[in-house]
């Protein structure tokens, strides 16, 4: 049985990363302001591990390689400078060299607001970290399974790592491998999660599918 490493959470500093408050509101308030709820059916993607007939999530346009409804220049700055400096550090916790997706899925800016309910449980179709600009005074965690067998999202929560997620910090995890979902925000909590998730090409797995596969992740 194959067993998850301890998803590890990492500060911007320790990336190398220095972003000022200013350009944090800015990133935030772009991903709150332009972020659209789409529902989420779960019977069209294979990495789907939930029993739930959809869900829902928030999302705006890529941030990355997306040339129609692009986002202001300075939040493009802003995610390659995250998608950059987190590439080394999670090739090194993976232990499998990475490299720079070309496609609109290499980053996905994702909204979490008080009220929201759990996200679906599901699979990286590309390894995949999470960037967190902004998060809620509670709720919000991120759930990754301990073993590859777990195949529900049911099952992910009753054998899971937890991560807390914290502003400037970006969560190492292998989402490709194991199931894993975001927890409900509770109506009464304060503030929101907003966050950037990076995604990478992994040659150990290149395969023509990866290459294709239309799935983002929503975590």
């Amino acid at each position: 049985m194959s067993l998850a490493k301890d998803p590890e959470l990492v500060t911007f500093k320790e990336i190398g990363l220095s972003i000022s408050s200013q350009d944090l509101l800015l990133l935030g308030l772009w991903v709150v302001s332009t972020a659209k709820l789409q529902k989420v059916r779960h019977d069209v993607h294979s990495t789907t591990k939930d029993s739930r007939n959809f869900s829902f999530t928030r999302k705006t346009v890529p941030p990355l390689n997306y040339p129609d409804q692009r986002a202001p220049q300075r939040v493009i700055d802003l995610v390659s400078e995250i998608y950059d400096a987190t590439q080394q550090r999670y090739s090194e916790f993976l232990g499998r060299p990475l490299s720079a997706l070309p496609t609109r899925y290499a980053a996905t800016a994702i909204l979490h607001l008080a009220g929201d309910q759990e996200t679906e449980g599901h699979l990286d179709y590309h390894p995949s970290a999470n960037a967190y600009i902004n998060v809620p005074s509670t709720g919000g965690h991120l759930y990754v399974a301990k073993t590859e067998q777990a195949r529900t999202l049911e099952a992910v929560r009753e054998d899971s790592h937890e991560v807390t997620p914290e502003p400037c910090t970006v969560a190492l995890f292998d989402g490709s491998r194991f199931a894993h979902f975001v927890d409900a925000i509770p109506a009464s909590a304060t503030g929101f999660r907003a966050g950037i998730n990076t995604s990478y090409w992994d040659p150990s797995r290149a395969t023509s599918a990866q290459a294709s596969h239309p799935r983002q992740t929503v975590q």
